[in-house]
């Protein structure tokens, strides 16, 4: 069951404030627009911050942030005042307001940023937003290592990601300073006009992009919807014009290829249509191979997460009921519980779970709770550990800053962070090959009924324990292998329903056991 859920996403979306949005970079300086831009971010940081923030001291730290820009500049606080020292002078001193009145300390910054102007050269010859950026990164550094600012460039980048943009519809990469197409999204112009992976685009609207950057040809390839762009590619040697009409698309996260009566579907991120996709996705693989449909594959390696409520949903498509996950924090809006709601395709799908180093966030949760749940049987390494939800607030030079407002809890309690999730059939560290294993597992070898267990109680753990734990199950290197392990594990297990339904038992029964040595 789709629905839309008030937290919104490992992006949580905060209204924008009132203030009208700088047009780009500028040199001007206003100290009122720049107190309102720390007022913003400082107010959402008191407000919403998983943990009480000391706003003064984060002011202090922002602005010795300006080092980074010119060593000779710093600022000190004095009881009642904060000091601003330049090439070992004191320059300004400021009247330190009361420890919980943002404005004011909003103000303060703003006044330091402009005396910093106008006695260092090398500051003053810096972009505002770089400047901004560096009191914003000193400023946010202690909080936790997700907390962070975003330029009006990244925050674009970041909304287009979940929200989508105007464009053709594929994904780029680079070969030997070629431009070629990685991807082609579905139902987008670049499919209907029939663009395939590997062409290569060698001119867009007559100018060659041969040796430019992904960063500078992407905004080439987008524009405003009804808008045209033609394109030069190469394929197989031959070379094709195609014009395109582009038009709002967001980006494909779901690929499913169907092999040996399994639907093997690969999710590469959470945006606003990935649940929905999800759901067409299986209800394609359903129909083309109907009873001989012997499960899922849900292929989550090197997923980095995205909106929250997408992966909620999506775990739900495969789970009839119980929790999904638990947040906890400062705010009232933090403490959620997520449940899942009966009635979906694919509750009854046997289905196996690939997860590694480079599943984190969304993607961890969803591991989480369809293994707590013994829906979903993992197979892989250790996902990365990353068990908080980023709140989002747009600023008023269009840059964001994405906070920390919450932790997150897997169905049986245990906190996402730091450990990651194990699977029940870990490939980390195995040598052997897919056939080896698979007859490992018939016997029970490589199953190790610890890691579940000693997972759930990891943060009672001495500090000695933890640090062995966290070398267990790490990933194997992969340069050159021809064979995919994970996948061919996965779906040995789905062609022998009695061994994947035997496994899933003993995995449920492994989370009930105390851990042994």
């Amino acid at each position: 069951m789709v629905r839309r859920l008030v937290l919104g996403a490992t992006a949580l979306f905060f209204a924008s404030c009132s203030l009208p949005p700088s047009s780009g970079p500028s040199n001007i300086f206003s100290r009122d627009d720049t107190a309102a831009l720390f007022s913003a971010g400082l107010d959402t940081i008191r407000l919403y911050y998983v943990e009480e923030p000391d706003i003064p001291r984060m002011v202090l730290r922002g602005l010795n942030g300006l080092a980074e820009l010119d060593p000779e500049f710093h600022a000190e606080r004095d009881g009642e005042a904060v000091t601003l020292i330049y090439r070992n002078a004191r320059v300004a001193t400021l009247a330190a307001p009361p420890d919980n009145d943002v404005v004011r300390w909003s103000y303060l910054t703003a006044a330091a940023l402009e005396t910093a102007r106008l006695k260092s050269p090398d500051i003053a010859a810096t972009d505002l937003e770089r400047t901004y950026q560096a009191v914003f990164n000193a400023a946010l550094a202690e909080l936790d290592r997700f907390s962070r600012y975003q330029s009006a460039k990244d925050a674009q980048s970041s909304r287009a990601h979940r929200q989508g943009y105007s464009g053709i519809g594929i994904s780029l990469g680079n070969r030997d300073e070629i431009i070629t197409v990685r991807e082609v999204f579905e139902d987008t112009p670049a499919a209907e006009a029939g663009l395939q992976i590997g062409d290569s685009i060698h001119r867009v609207d007559g100018v060659v992009v041969i040796g430019w950057p992904l960063d500078k040809v992407a905004p080439v390839l987008r524009g405003s919807a009804g808008s045209q762009v033609n394109l030069t590619l190469v394929r197989n040697k031959k070379t094709l014009a195609v014009s395109l009409i582009r038009r709002e698309v967001i980006e494909q996260t779901v690929f499913t290829t169907l092999t040996d009566n399994s639907a093997v579907i690969r999710v590469t991120g959470f945006n606003e249509q990935t649940s929905l996709r999800m759901r067409e996705h299986i209800d394609t693989a359903t129909e083309t191979l109907g009873d001989s449909l012997n499960g899922v594959v849900l292929d989550l390696r090197g997923n980095r997460g995205g909106m929250l409520d997408e992966a909620v949903n999506l775990a739900d498509l495969f789970m009839p009921n119980g929790t999904i996950l638990t947040t906890v924090g400062r705010h009232d809006d933090a403490q959620q519980n997520f449940r899942a709601e009966p009635d979906d395709n694919a509750e009854r799908l046997p289905l196996v779970v690939l997860i590694d180093s480079g599943s984190a966030s969304a993607s961890e949760v969803v591991a989480a709770a369809l293994q707590d749940s013994g829906r979903g049987l993992l197979i892989g390494a250790r996902s990365y550990g990353k068990g908080s939800v980023q709140r989002v607030r747009d600023l008023p030079n269009n840059g964001a800053l994405n906070l920390t407002w919450a932790t997150m809890r897997a169905p049986s309690g245990y906190t996402l962070s730091r450990f990651g999730v194990f699977p029940t059939i870990c490939t980390g560290g195995e040598g052997a090959a897919a056939p080896a294993m698979l007859e490992q597992i018939r016997r029970g070898e490589v199953l190790d009924a610890n890691l579940g267990p000693l997972r759930r109680i990891a943060e009672s753990l001495d500090p000695l324990s933890q640090s062995r734990l966290l070398q267990r199950c790490a990933d194997r290197p992969r340069a050159g292998e021809a064979e995919d392990i994970d996948l061919d594990l996965a779906l040995g297990l789905l062609a022998e329903p009695a061994l994947y339904k035997r496994i899933t038992e003993y995995a449920m029964l492994a989370m009930q056991r105390q851990p042994g040595n």
